[in-house]
């Protein structure tokens, strides 16, 4: 952290990261900036409600999001990331950003609490950002493979496309023309998940490949942790529909819970919850799973249809 500009009775807020300039790399939302108030200060918590929007001189950054919120009361960081398009020359720049306070007590609306915020430098640098994807998956024959989980530390400016396509030689028995075959990522989905479908044949059980490709406006920005993703076709179980375990510690009164094992790609945990109930995210409650997929199913309940949320999580 380090401390911006005082001005008399108003509090210094503190600015991370502590080395300036921030860095952006063209063409992403990779600048992360976080105001805080002082560890050092009498009261740790904001005592206004405070709004942060980059205004910036030169119309170049934009931040993510549009404005940072904080109330009356939190102690919690406000942070975002600053973004510089894909066509921004590779330069050193000064912005800052405007604080509005408000207060729910009339008599204190005028009265600002915080120092105004001072100009720093960004440096806008062509470092390219990794999308992460797996290199080998396990498919089901006749069937779709798990979900495949695309990430990316810094969100695309404007938009970044990864899509599966067959090599030339060597991915007979994989189908990629299914909808979910290519994912595009954006400043508002900076993650997403993939699939295809499976058709064994005749061909061998592994050493099937595809190949990953990126596309869109920001695309050559971005560089893959893996050009080809191994795929190694798998029977399903001969017993049909795997048996489901009712979890007992994980179910409320508001959900329930079922673990399935599936031979040969992983496990499954189905969270139900009956549409339009308030009830916490997947993330929150469930941090060690790595991917998951959202689907509506309906069910007959005493008589009427009913819509119920399921999220699958694959470990």
């Amino acid at each position: 952290m380090v401390s911006l500009s005082d001005t008399t009775d108003h509090v210094t807020l503190t600015m991370a990261p502590t080395e300036q300039p921030i860095q952006v790399p063209k063409g992403t939302y990779g600048g992360e900036v976080c105001y805080a108030v002082p560890a050092t200060s009498d009261v740790k918590t904001w005592q206004k409600d405070v709004e942060f929007s980059l205004s910036d001189p030169n119309n170049i950054f934009s931040f993510l999001p549009l404005v940072g919120k904080a109330s009356l009361g939190d102690d919690e960081a406000v942070c975002g990331r600053i973004g510089a398009s894909t066509d921004t020359s590779e330069n050193l720049f000064y912005t800052k950003f405007d604080l509005k306070e408000t207060s729910p007590i009339t008599a204190y609306e005028d009265l600002k609490q915080y120092s105004p915020l001072p100009f720093f430098k960004i440096k806008v640098v062509h470092t390219k950002t990794t999308v992460n994807v797996p290199s080998s998956i396990q498919c089901s024959n006749g069937g779709t493979t798990v979900p495949i989980m695309i990430t990316v530390s810094n969100p695309p400016f404007t938009s970044l496309t990864v899509k599966l396509v067959p090599t030339e030689e060597n991915s007979e028995g994989l189908n990629t023309t299914v909808t979910r075959s290519n994912l595009t990522l954006t400043p508002a989905v900076p993650f997403g998940f993939m699939e295809f479908i499976c058709n064994k044949g005749n061909v061998s059980l592994s050493g099937r490949e595809l190949k990953y490709e990126l596309s869109g406006v920001d695309a050559a920005n971005y560089v893959l942790s893996n050009e080809k993703v191994v795929v190694t076709i798998v029977d399903p179980p001969n017993s049909g529909f795997p048996s489901l375990t009712f979890n007992n510690e994980l179910t409320t009164a508001t959900k329930f819970v079922i673990t399935s094992s599936c031979p040969s790609i992983g496990t499954i945990l189905v969270h139900k919850v009956i549409n339009g109930v308030t009830h916490p995210s997947m993330t929150d409650a469930f941090p060690s799973f790595s991917t998951w997929q959202e689907k509506v199913y309906t069910a007959k309940a005493n008589g009427e249809s009913q819509e119920l949320l399921t999220e699958e999580w694959v470990l």
